[in-house]
């Protein structure tokens, strides 16, 4: 029975190696395999059923045995190891948590008057209703004015998730995906479509993937453009490191591996990441069929032709991401493909071509190229389009423009960041020409501030002219104060801003803004956001008039059969039950707020589809609470509420010194059970109990017997009563 190590790493403390008379030893298979090793290469024996591997004297495996310490040391090379594949970060692999019926009506509301305009109030609603992974939701927009009221429904669909296999059914309203050559339309009707958002952890772009070595037990340090990013232990063998993030654009990744003696290997590898690019062997798709939607905010029930899309994208390979896209309706049908390619270090390019067939059986075509480099230094891109005169979009009868022309370059470094643009195009229609340049500059000014400079004119048509330079200082963790000239086309303006943001959940804050040029205003507002909804009021003169605006926005939802109020509810909420009053609740360490006299307290702002840290502060709960788990993690659908039950009932507990007759104090450790609860008798029949009623019945055990007693509480308030000798009887 020895202790078995391989390259330094511990195989078992006690494995069971026969030793023959050749000196060779046979030594199971089953803990060389745990430390991936390839026991297919080595000899393989049958002792008593069991196989073994058997390591001679002469061959590739080193072994030492040291019968003083019991042990048996293998160095094997690195090639006799199955890589291993290891991944720096993981998705998310929580269950996710059960959602009952719930609903949430989300409300933001508006009164204006002066200005020189009449009073009117404005109003956006949006409400849903929720069941487990379904999720009904419908949006409308109402105004109230002196040509009477109005309301116009937006959207209304029907939503159904599945994390599990990353995709979306919808039903309704909704938003084509769209693709090369090809817009986004709205439409009612069907929506099947791959979601990435539901599994927020899962890298969809690809990321490098690093190979090494190691000889001995090692660790390896990642570094993403020099910075340190993930630690990871090794075993012996060859492994492969990937899943790790690295930031947009090029960058060089780099892996430094240290085994047990100090020993370090580097690799080395350039790249250059893109979020519209996917790993090899990953697939996106939306497909969608319906009626292609009209007058979107003016009509609340506007539909036209029945449409039909399809997107479909590849991930080829890790460099490259393939593309089609097709879309039909009566009388146009279109179709494109199109592809994008990364150069390590250098940039991405990205090449498209599409073909539509319009009405009077006209065909057009278009074609686009581009290429992108974005660094922490130097960036630059540029892309061109060009169109025939008959290519035509689905749901869209104008031509669009023949050429689409746009380049930028940007500088960014410690002390600021220096930007170039260029916008081109040239339409067909009864819009005019443009051509734009423009020029950004933004310097850091320690300690006090930062400057900004934008200019742009245009260079085809009327000349037009701007420039602004602004200056920006924050004056405190939510305050802050902007200065700002400017002159378009000839006119000068100026502008000097006040404001302290209010907090995300209760506080105050405020805005003063003061103009002078073509328009001289003065404004001052305060903001207010409480528990239960953000409100504002503001105040304006300009040019001799006075003017007023009010705003309250908020939500009303409901979870776990209760109602309540907050803050809009744009994302996952949850309603926790403490069972206690006045507890402080927390989510992934901030503070949501204390539970009131029912014993609850709503979290409104939790994240959908990730996970989710719930805590009670258990100093807030009376001593003779108890509470099964103070805290959990919870992974909601997003816009959907939760009930997390923490729980923590009142509960009485008591000291008493039980005794048998004939025999005397109970014997130490002696098991006592009361309602479904065990606890141990301490030296002189001392036991603790809790979790007690008014009228308890114990049994107590032991070896040699057992006896029974009815325990009575006395009344009071004393959660912890000393009840002094009780005789147990057998």
């Amino acid at each position: 029975m020895l202790e078995l190590r391989v390259n330094g790493a511990t195989a078992g403390p006690g494995v069971v190696v026969v030793r023959g008379a050749d000196g060779a030893f046979c030594v199971p298979a089953a803990p060389l395999e745990a430390l991936r090793v390839r026991t297919e290469r080595l000899d393989t024996v049958v002792i008593e059923d069991q196989r073994c591997i058997r390591l001679g004297p002469a061959g590739e495996v080193r072994v030492t045995y040291d019968p003083a310490s019991q042990r048996l040391d293998l160095v094997l090379p690195p090639s006799a190891f199955r890589e291993a594949h290891i991944t720096a970060t993981a998705a998310a692999v929580s269950p996710m948590s059960s959602s009952g019926p719930g609903m949430f009506l989300n409300y933001d509301l508006e009164a204006v008057a002066g200005n020189g305009s009449s009073p009117a109030a404005n109003g956006a609603f949006e409400m849903g209703v929720s069941a487990g992974p379904a999720l009904a939701q419908t949006t409308a927009i109402a105004r109230i004015s002196r040509a009477g009221a109005r309301a116009v429904r937006l959207d209304t669909s029907l939503t159904w998730d599945d994390p599990d296999h990353m995709r979306s059914l919808r039903v309704g309203d909704t938003i084509t995906r769209g693709g090369f050559g090809g817009a986004p339309l709205r439409i009612g009707g069907l929506q099947f479509t791959r979601s990435f958002e539901v599994q927020p952890g899962f890298l969809t772009a690809p990321v490098p993937t690093l190979a090494g070595s190691a000889a001995l037990p090692a660790v390896a340090d990642l570094y993403v453009d020099g910075a340190l990013t993930a630690s990871k232990e090794v075993q012996p063998g060859a492994f492969t490191l990937t899943g790790f993030p690295v930031v947009t654009g090029a960058g060089r990744v780099e892996m430094v591996v240290r085994d047990a003696l100090g020993r370090e290997t580097v690799v080395r590898q350039a790249y250059y990441a893109a979020p519209t690019l996917l790993r090899a062997g990953l697939s996106d798709f939306s497909y969608e069929l319906g009626f292609l939607r009209r007058d979107y905010a003016v009509s609340s029930a506007s539909y036209g032709p029945l449409v039909a899309s399809a997107t479909y994208r590849l991930g080829v390979s890790d460099r490259l991401t393939a593309e089609g896209y097709a879309a039909a309706s009566a009388e146009t049908q279109q179709a494109s493909a199109g592809a994008e390619l990364a150069f390590p270090q250098l940039g991405l390019l990205s090449v498209s071509a599409a073909a539509s067939r319009s009405r009077g059986g006209l065909a057009g075509h278009s074609w686009s190229i581009g290429f992108e480099h974005r660094a922490h230094g130097l960036s630059f891109g540029g892309s061109a389009r060009l169109t025939s005169e008959h290519y035509r979009q689905v749901g869209d009868d104008r031509p669009l423009p023949a050429v689409d022309l746009a380049a930028f370059a940007g500088l960014s470094q410690r002390w600021g960041s220096l930007g170039l643009s260029y916008l081109q195009r040239d339409a067909r229609d009864e819009r005019p020409d443009a051509a734009f340049a423009g020029a950004s500059a933004s310097f850091r000014v320690a300690g006090l501030g930062t400057v900004h400079f934008a200019a742009r004119s245009a260079m085809r048509g009327p000349r037009e002219t701007s420039a602004e330079l602004s200056f920006s200082a924050p004056l405190g963790p939510r305050t802050g104060m902007t200065g700002a000239v400017g002159v378009r086309d000839g006119a000068a303006s100026g502008a000097l801003s006040l404001q302290r943001s209010a907090p995300a959940d209760e506080g105050w804050g405020y805005r003063v803004l003061a103009t002078a040029g073509p328009l001289d205003s003065l404004s001052g507002a305060l903001a207010m956001n409480t528990s239960f909804g953000q409100y504002d009021a503001e105040l304006s003169y300009r040019d001799g008039r006075v003017g007023t605006r009010i705003r309250a926005s908020g939500g009303i939802g409901m979870a776990g059969g209760q109602a309540f109020a907050a803050q809009r509810l744009s994302d996952a909420f949850a309603v926790v039950d403490a069972g206690q009053p006045g507890v402080r609740v927390y989510a992934d360490n901030h503070l949501v707020g204390r539970t009131g006299s029912n014993g609850r307290v709503v979290a409104p702002r939790l994240r959908g589809y990730e996970d989710n840290f719930i805590r009670l502060e258990l100093a807030d709960l009376p001593i003779d609470a108890e509470v099964t788990a103070p805290e959990t993690r919870v992974r909601p659908y997003a816009r959907r509420g939760v009930v997390v039950n923490l729980r923590a009932t009142r509960t009485r507990s008591a000291l008493v010194r039980l005794e048998v007759p004939g025999l005397g104090a109970l014997p130490a450790g002696a098991t006592v059970t009361v309602g479904g609860r065990s606890f141990l008798a301490a030296p002189g029949g001392e036991v603790f109990l809790s979790g007690l009623a008014d009228v308890n019945r114990l049994e107590a055990r032991w070896p040699e017997g057992r006896c029974t007693l009815e325990l009575l509480l006395p009344p009071g308030s004393d959660p912890q009563p000393d009840l002094g000798t009780r005789a147990c009887r057998s």
